[in-house]
């Protein structure tokens, strides 16, 4: 109960409510004014730090299928709010009366609370309220709160929607519109013709003294993609695919065929270098055996035993000599790879040392 002794403004707030995009909500308070008050209902919109009466949207009437309305009439959306205002004349036979609000919300939700003042919440000293106001109950639902008609011209003749119950004569105000074509839809419906995309006419704003009834989805829907459920290719119950793009084909088989180029010629490249590789380790491996190996152990070998066995007599040099050749001789074997080079030169001068040595021995 509200009961303001003196003309004033006072009021209860609800708590927030929010209604999900492409979800509809409806909010019903029953209540009973009394005297000279007047109670003054509102939906706020609390996204906002202002927090003023929730608002419809602008739009452009483009049916003229409402009589009264032209089409291309544009509709200020701010002039259209959540706000009803009650008094003691539209009590019922039970001394009740019972106001709605319908939200449908488009792409995107609505958050809002309920306000019911005794005065209005402005405060303006014209609007300003003595009395008793009572509130029986204050209810509020989303999601499926109500339905709308499938066509604006069985709003009132089908039963289902909430506009049928309150019946057509009571609204002083109706605004209809037919939801508008994208251009993805337009081209869709090109290309699609026998699953063209259409939309019917449809009321989305309705006003009376109880009621108010306003849907933005018709307005500012979610958008949804008509080819969502489009391929390319189609198939058969067979599994076979019944229809194909060609260009599909040849954009696939050149985009291999590079591939396949590309792969053959780092493997060409690989060869070629594992070739050279093997080929330098193969002149390497001749040139270590054939030539460093030999010359390097046989001076060394030879000039020991000539240095060691000078003081001996000419015979057992000479044996020596001998040994020392068949020696190195083995070993030359051991290190050969290939073809075999004369080395008998390097022999004969080996054994110069031993000859002197000889002549030496003669002249003493």
């Amino acid at each position: 109960m509200i009961n303001n002794k003196t003309a004033n403004h006072y009021g209860f707030v609800g708590s927030k409510t929010t209604v999900d995009a492409s979800a509809n909500g409806l909010v019903s308070v029953t209540l009973k004014v009394l005297d000279n008050a007047v109670a003054y209902l509102y939906l706020v919109d609390v996204s906002t730090v202002d927090k003023e009466i929730l608002t419809f949207n602008d739009f452009t009437v483009n049916t003229d299928v409402v009589d009264g309305v032209a089409k291309g009439t544009e509709i200020d959306g701010s002039a259209l709010k959540y706000a009803i205002k009650v008094d003691s004349s539209m009590m019922d036979a039970d001394g009740w009366a019972t106001v709605s609000f319908y939200v449908g919300a488009g792409k995107q939700s609505k958050s809002f609370r309920l306000e019911v003042w005794n005065g209005d919440r402005s405060g303006d000293t014209d609007k300003a309220s003595q009395g008793y106001v009572f509130v029986k109950s204050a209810t509020v639902s989303t999601s499926s709160a109500f339905t709308e008609a499938e066509k604006w011209n069985q709003t009132f003749t089908v039963s289902g929607n909430p506009l049928y119950e309150h019946h057509k004569s009571s609204f002083n105000t109706l605004y209809a519109y037919q939801r508008e074509l994208t251009d993805t839809q337009i081209a869709f419906n090109k290309e699609y013709p026998d699953e063209a995309i259409s939309y019917q006419t449809k009321y989305v704003w309705a006003q009376s003294d109880r009621v108010i009834y306003g849907v933005f989805n018709t307005i500012d829907p979610v958008y949804t993609d008509p080819y969502a459920n489009k391929t390319d290719d189609t198939t058969t119950d067979s599994g076979c695919a019944a229809e194909s793009d060609p260009s599909t084909f040849w954009l696939s088989f050149s985009s291999i065929l590079l591939a396949v180029v590309l792969v053959a010629a780092i493997i060409v490249l690989i060869i070629k270098n594992v070739r050279a590789r093997r080929k330098a380790n193969r002149s390497d491996a001749i040139s270590h055996y054939k030539v460093t190996s030999r010359i390097s152990k046989k001076p060394a070998k030879v000039k020991e035993v000539v240095e060691e066995e000078t003081i001996e007599p000419i015979e057992q040099t000479e044996e020596v000599a001998e040994e020392v050749l068949e020696e190195t001789t083995e070993e030359t074997e051991e290190y050969v790879y290939g073809e075999v080079e004369s080395f008998d030169t390097e022999v004969e001068t080996e054994k110069q040392p031993t000859e002197e040595t000889e002549e030496k021995t003669d002249n003493e």
